[in-house]
């Protein structure tokens, strides 16, 4: 089981690495500038789960990032500085902040998932049916097993 779980993590780093390129090209090729060049590692990640769970508060984004909320609040406030993230008052409750991606972020990120698709559909074209199929379901099943694991990352 290690050498095949080893194989899966050299594909994994092999699709990461496609996927990053084509990121990196996205921003000149639209003429956009890329918000997250001046991001962390972390900061990064945290930006594309924010983007799939706002408006947010930051007891979701503690949950969702699996930090404490003084660590998810340092890291709101340095994304808000950086003009990545966005705070707003709850129009439904004027105590509660939500937090959202800003919306020349939001643009940039919707372009990278259509050019994210596009790349994995050239990928999966170059695949007979059946393996993109098994490819799929076991897709489905680690969504599942992760989710077994360590509970779900979708906000509730």
């Amino acid at each position: 089981m290690d050498k095949e779980i080893k194989d899966i993590i050299n594909v994994m780093e092999k699709l990461d690495g496609i996927l990053f390129s084509r990121f990196q090209r996205i921003g000149k090729r639209i003429s956009m500038k890329d918000p997250f060049s001046e991001l962390t590692n972390t900061q990064l990640q945290a930006v594309f789960k924010i983007g799939k769970i706002q408006p947010c508060t930051l007891s979701d984004v503690a949950k969702t990032l699996r930090i404490s909320k003084s660590s998810a609040s340092t890291l709101v406030e340095r994304m808000v500085v950086k003009g990545v993230l966005e705070r707003k008052q709850d129009p439904d409750n004027r105590r509660r902040v939500l937090i959202t991606v800003t919306k020349p972020v939001n643009k940039f990120q919707k372009t990278i998932d259509a050019e994210l698709i596009k790349e994995l559909k050239r990928i999966a074209t170059k695949m007979p049916r059946a393996d993109f199929n098994k490819w799929v379901e076991a897709n489905r099943a680690i969504d599942l097993a992760v989710d077994a694991v360590y509970g779900s990352l979708k906000k509730g």
